[in-house]
């Protein structure tokens, strides 16, 4: 599946018009050492913080499922490098007891202001910004 043919498995986490962010170029890789915070939008999209200005909206597949309650999110780099992760790396949640959830990183875009603004306005309970 190419990126630019992403769909959400299930309608409520499809974005909002506003809130797609294909019309940017997708992001490479980010330093791990550069990551800040990070905020789900729905069980396919989260927002990574490289700092507190730079932001990415990052598509995962299968959708994790956990991802909207989860606490804490780990990484899992395919290349074994421990510095930095990028498409195709992974998002790992760990829904309590058993085995954690891995989803794959299909696209990683970095936001403008605009985009970022669109995404934080579906994050559930978190309307006014970054947690």
């Amino acid at each position: 599946m190419s990126a630019s043919s992403f769909a959400p498995a299930f309608a409520q986490d499809a974005l909002t018009p506003e809130a797609m962010t294909k019309d940017q170029p997708p992001a490479q890789c980010i330093f791990f050492s550069r990551l800040y915070d990070w905020t789900p939008i729905n069980n396919t999209n989260l927002i990574l913080w490289a700092s507190r200005t730079q932001s990415y909206h990052v598509q995962l597949t299968p959708p994790c499922q956990g991802l909207r309650f989860a606490t804490g999110v780990g990484f899992f780099s395919r290349s074994g490098s421990a510095r930095r992760l990028c498409t195709l790396d992974s998002v790992i949640v760990d829904n309590g007891p058993g085995i954690p959830e891995r989803c794959q990183i299909q696209e990683m875009i970095e936001l403008d202001d605009a985009a970022l603004k669109a995404l934080l306005a579906q994050a559930p309970g978190r309307p006014e910004g970054r947690p």
